[in-house]
């Protein structure tokens, strides 16, 4: 609806005698509102791109705290493994059976040794491939706000050589 009422304003002017210096101011206006419409498309773009890797790197901060969270329970739950097969050494000790409770006793503690470092290495490869990931996508994203604010400024050129076009017509 501008365009039409832009265009018939400069119809008239054009019968008038004094097209020239209005298109030009036109086109002087016209280029000023597309370069401060850039900008703002360039600030609009680098806040969302600081939002999105804040966010992606608390993602990885809560990753990061839940692995280790889950490797001290698994270090807890072998502790705690360790100090029932020891009690069970000791009354199989009083019960002639001390050398079958020590070799129970030193299984379950490896067993749970071996737990721990399982979860606790599964938890950080989680970690780890969960950064990886987000900083993929953090990749991904920057380039296509790149390509989308590429775009918008060829689209805003030709929109300008467009109406400069037209002004001298």
């Amino acid at each position: 609806m501008v365009v039409d009422v832009l265009d018939l304003v400069t119809g008239l002017c054009l019968k008038s005698g004094r097209s020239r210096s209005r298109s030009r101011s036109r086109s002087r206006s016209s280029s000023s509102r597309s370069s401060r419409s850039r900008s703002s498309s360039r600030i609009s773009s680098r806040i969302s791109s600081r939002i999105s890797s804040r966010s992606r790197s608390r993602s990885r901060n809560r990753s990061r705290t839940a692995a280790a969270a889950a490797a001290a329970a698994a270090a807890a739950a072998a502790a705690a493994a360790e100090a029932e097969a020891e009690a069970a050494a000791e009354e199989a000790a009083e019960a002639e059976a001390a050398e079958a409770a020590a070799a129970a006793a030193a299984a379950a503690a490896a067993a749970a040794a071996a737990a721990s470092a399982s979860a606790s290495a599964s938890a950080s490869a989680d970690a780890d491939a969960e950064a990886e990931e987000s900083e993929e996508s953090e990749e991904a994203e920057e380039a296509e706000e790149a390509e989308e604010a590429e775009e918008a400024e060829e689209a805003e050129a030709e929109a300008e050589a467009e109406a400069e076009a037209e002004a001298y017509q």
